[in-house]
């Protein structure tokens, strides 16, 4: 797998999991026992993008169900960006693309 190809997936599963927590901290009612949060956008707390893993892992064994929106809203976004990312181009269409070394 190249760097492109690296760098998207990495990318869809940092945007994935940043909306999977806020999700899953929006569903719980941004409860305290969440932590402190990183940042607050206007009224709404904004959690770190990995706290989803470390809540599923100390919680999602007891309470799996609690987890479900926020692992659709991750499947959702994961999946949809990495067919994006994957979908091959029409052939015989141009498309842009950045000038190499070779190109000047």
């Amino acid at each position: 797998m190249g760097l492109k190809r690296s760098s998207q997936a990495l990318g869809a599963l940092f945007l994935a999991s940043f909306l999977a927590t806020e999700v899953f901290a929006w569903t719980r009612g941004f409860h305290p026992w969440l932590g402190v949060p990183l940042t607050h956008a206007g009224v709404w707390p904004v959690y770190h993008p990995w706290a989803i893993w470390r809540w599923g892992w100390a919680w999602g064994w007891h309470a799996p169900a609690a987890f479900r929106e926020a692992g659709i809203a991750f499947g959702v976004v994961f999946f949809g960006l990495m067919a994006a990312a994957l979908w091959p181009q029409p052939p015989g269409k141009p498309h842009a693309r950045w000038a190499n070394r070779r190109d000047l």
